[in-house]
């Protein structure tokens, strides 16, 4: 036990006035309301933030149901003008992607050895470049659009390109690859 000034903290509680210790009872009970008061507050505001983000997770929500909807309107509206007009829909984001012409004959290797299974040592060897700038080109390309892919075989990473896009290159020159570049992809 401690002493406090000569006397055992005890005895001095012990011995203390009944209003010395309904003070003391006092001051510990305002203290604890305190806290509660405090508890309370940040409890009540965590909660009207919950109902803040649940409120706005339901109004995007809502948003995404509208656009999801006018999307699918305007599909509608541009099938029966094609029907009308004769004309196809073209895609916009397939349409805008524009190679360099080290690219359109990276992209030419790419189209004609999906047999052979290109790779970048190969791509290298073709250009005469250096493996780093051939792969960076390979990057530009995927960063345009261009949708290579990419895979394991036994000669190390084998590139082509996505089916689909090969077949809509050859239908509508997406990349324009002119005449000219394919004739000296050839020789």
């Amino acid at each position: 036990m401690k002493c406090w000034g000569g006397i055992i903290v005890k005895e001095a509680i012990l011995n203390a006035n009944i209003s010395d210790t309904e003070r003391l009872k006092q001051s510990f009970t305002m203290a604890f309301a305190s806290i509660k008061d405090e508890l309370d507050e940040h409890r009540e505001s965590i909660n009207d933030n919950t109902n803040e983000l649940h409120a706005n997770y339901e109004y995007m929500a809502r948003i995404d149901d509208k656009l999801r909807k006018i999307s699918e309107r305007i599909e509608q509206i541009e099938a029966i003008t094609a029907r009308i007009t004769g004309m196809p829909i073209t895609d916009n984001e397939q349409t805008s992607i524009r190679l360099t012409e080290t690219e359109k004959k990276i992209f030419l290797l790419l189209y004609t050895e999906a047999e052979k299974q290109a790779t970048y040592e190969t791509i290298a060897c073709y250009l005469g470049e250096e493996l780093p700038i051939v792969k960076e080109y390979i990057t530009t390309m995927i960063e345009k659009g261009v949708p290579i892919r990419k895979r394991f075989c036994s000669g190390g990473t084998c590139l082509d390109i996505e089916p689909e896009f090969k077949e809509k290159q050859a239908k509508e020159n997406i990349l324009r690859i002119s005449q000219t570049t394919v004739m000296k992809f050839l020789q």
